[in-house]
């Protein structure tokens, strides 16, 4: 069984589609080796991934290619709490149980739909990447960490959060008119946005992850 040839289809930042050949043996090996690179799953289900709600505290984000959550301050003084997946901002929510209408508790992951997102049916104003609800508990396996170190993982770099934000207010801005997209240009120079420091700093990136969050959130609205 372990031994078994497989195949997993995986989608590069650049959007192409690509086979991978691994084992059964090999299979969570393949999904981390990949998705740490920003490879994800060729076909993620419409409603999102479906997963215990004890999972929240150890999924292994890096096998969908997705970031690890990161919490920070909006422009409003809220704190946010956020994975990067496909380039796409999605925002942390949560539900408590309802016994009245038998709803258990449930975190999810979530961005608003846009114009460019292929239909759905029943129009939904989000589009879920993953959600934490019900009993049990699925066992991921243990990944081989480097001997000399017992430190987490390192978060998403500035670097990785800046490039996250910048392909989305370029997809968001090819859905705009001309007049549209000057405008935003306009707004990303009066905030000082425009050319990012360098080396990068905590202070910008944040100031520009909010911007973008709020264009494409009043985009949506609109």
């Amino acid at each position: 069984m372990e031994n078994t040839k497989i195949t997993i289809e995986f989608v590069t930042p650049f959007g192409h589609k690509v086979t991978v050949p691994t084992t059964m043996a090999d299979y969570w090996k393949t999904l981390r080796e990949y998705g740490r690179k920003r490879w994800t799953p060729a076909n993620v289900p419409v409603h999102g991934i479906k997963m215990p709600l004890e999972n929240y505290e150890d999924f292994p984000w890096e096998i969908i290619g997705a970031t690890s959550p990161q919490t920070f301050r909006n422009d409003r003084g809220e704190e946010e709490t956020v994975v990067y997946f496909q380039g796409q901002r999605y925002v942390k929510r949560t539900a408590e149980e309802n016994k009245r209408m038998n709803l258990p508790k449930a975190i999810w992951f979530s961005r608003g739909v846009r114009e460019v997102d292929p239909p759905f049916a029943g129009e939904p104003e989000y589009l879920r990447l993953i959600t934490f609800s019900g009993p049990g508990r699925y066992k991921f396996p243990t990944f081989e960490r480097p001997a000399q170190s017992n430190r987490a993982p390192a978060p998403a770099s500035l670097e990785d959060r800046y490039e996250a934000a910048k392909a989305a207010i370029t997809k968001h801005a090819d859905t705009l008119s001309p007049e549209e997209k000057a405008d935003l240009r306009k707004q990303l120079r009066d905030r000082g946005l425009t050319t990012p420091p360098q080396p990068l700093t905590l202070e910008f990136v944040e100031k520009y992850e909010a911007f973008v969050h709020n264009s494409v959130s009043q985009g949506e609205r609109g």
